[in-house]
C-alpha cells in the first residue's frame, strides 16, 4: 500500500471479525531502498490491534493469528486518508478556540455506501502548522 505525501494509513484487525479468544497481531514495514524496516506493531492481547502511519512510502502489513481457540481466517483491515474530501466536511469549517474552551463543531460524511467501513482523518491546526489529528472511522 502507497501513502502520498501528506497521508496517513491505518492498518487494523478487529475481534468482532473474529472468533472469540483469537490473538491477533499487525506489523506494518515501509520501504527503505531495498529493504524493508518496521513502522509499527500492535500486538496486544486479541484482537482489536492498529497501527497508524503518516510517513509517505510504500508499507506491507502482516496480520498474524497469534492464537485462536479453532481454525480461524483473518480479516485485514486497511484504509488511506489521502487528500482534502468534499465527502467529509466540517461546520464551521474554521472556529478559533482558546485552550481549555470546548468548540463545537458537525462533521457530515456524505456520498458512502450502506454497510461499508470508512476512514477519514480531521486535522486540527493553527493555520500552518497541525496541532492534533483525530482519525475517524465508520464500521
Amino acid at each position: 500500500m502507497t501513502v502520498p505525501a501528506g497521508g496517513i494509513a491505518r492498518f487494523a484487525a478487529r475481534a468482532a471479525d473474529h472468533p472469540a479468544g483469537a490473538d491477533i497481531d499487525v506489523y506494518a514495514y515501509r520501504e527503505s531502498g531495498s529493504t524493508w524496516t518496521p513502522a509499527g506493531t500492535s500486538n496486544d492481547t486479541g484482537s482489536d490491534e492498529e497501527v497508524v502511519v503518516d510517513q509517505p512510502g510504500r508499507y506491507r502489513v502482516f496480520h498474524h493469528l497469534y492464537s485462536a481457540p479453532a481454525p480461524a481466517t483473518v480479516v485485514s483491515l486497511s484504509w488511506v486518508a489521502a487528500t482534502s474530501s468534499d465527502a467529509l466536511t466540517a461546520s464551521p469549517p474554521t472556529s478559533e478556540a482558546t485552550a481549555g474552551t470546548a468548540v463545537t463543531l458537525t462533521l457530515t460524511w456524505r456520498g458512502l455506501e450502506p454497510d461499508g467501513d470508512y476512514f477519514g482523518v480531521m486535522l486540527l491546526e493553527d493555520g500552518t502548522t497541525t496541532i492534533r489529528r483525530t482519525l475517524l472511522e465508520i464500521a
